[in-house]
Order: C-alpha cells, then sequence, then structure tokens
C-alpha cells in the first residue's frame, strides 16, 4: 500500500499545483487559460476518486491493484478520444484543444502512476 500512497500524494499534489495556477490566471483574467487548468484539474480528480474504488475492488491487494488501475487509462479517455476525432473532422478548435488537454494530463497522470509504482522499468 505504500507504493499506492505515493501516488495518490503525487497526484494530491499535482492537482494543489494545478488549483494554484488556475487560480493565479483567473486573477490576472486570463480565464482562458485558467478555465483549461480546471480541465486538467478535473481529470485529476477523476483519477483521484478511481484510486479509491480500485483499492476497495483490489481488497488493499496492491498486486490487485496494479493489474485493475491501469485499465482506466484506456476506459477513461475513450470518449475524449472519439470527442478529439470528431472536433477535428469539424475543425472545431476549441474542443480539439480541451479533449487534447484532457489526453494530454491522462498521459502525465500514467506516467506518475508507472513511476510510482515502479512500473516504467519494463
Amino acid at each position: 500500500m505504500e507504493k499506492i500512497e505515493k501516488y495518490k500524494k503525487a497526484l494530491v499534489k499535482i492537482r494543489e499545483n494545478t488549483s494554484l495556477k488556475k487560480e493565479e490566471l483567473y486573477a490576472d483574467s486570463k480565464y482562458d487559460e485558467s478555465k483549461f487548468e480546471k480541465i486538467k484539474e478535473n481529470v485529476i480528480d477523476i483519477y483521484l476518486r478511481m484510486i479509491n474504488v480500485t483499492i476497495k475492488q483490489s481488497n488493499q491487494n496492491v498486486d490487485k491493484f496494479i493489474e485493475l488501475y491501469p485499465k482506466f487509462f484506456e476506459k477513461i479517455p475513450k470518449n475524449w478520444k472519439t470527442s478529439l476525432d470528431e472536433a477535428k473532422k469539424n475543425n472545431d478548435f476549441e474542443n480539439v484543444f480541451i479533449e487534447e488537454i484532457k489526453i494530454e494530463t491522462m498521459e502525465k497522470i500514467k506516467r506518475v502512476f508507472e513511476n510510482s509504482l515502479g512500473l516504467n522499468n519494463e
């Protein structure tokens, strides 16, 4: 469970930094940039919630957690990827950017997961 806690703490820290950046941008009247940080914050929140879901599903077994949790890196962004493709077809540049932010944030979270649990040595 120590590795899972390390991952959770790392995600909480990233969320805190993202939230702080969002607030600073908003205070500087950079509303669009603030909105994009809020999107990142929402993605991080999703994966934080999935940690608790997976801990329950795995009965706090680290190996089972490592087996189950990565499935969310495929399942959750599936609709984002579909929306991205649709936005590209329609030349909807704002939604392209939004969906790319979601996917990039998920990929960052995935790297943090792999690093925290020592899975990146494969």
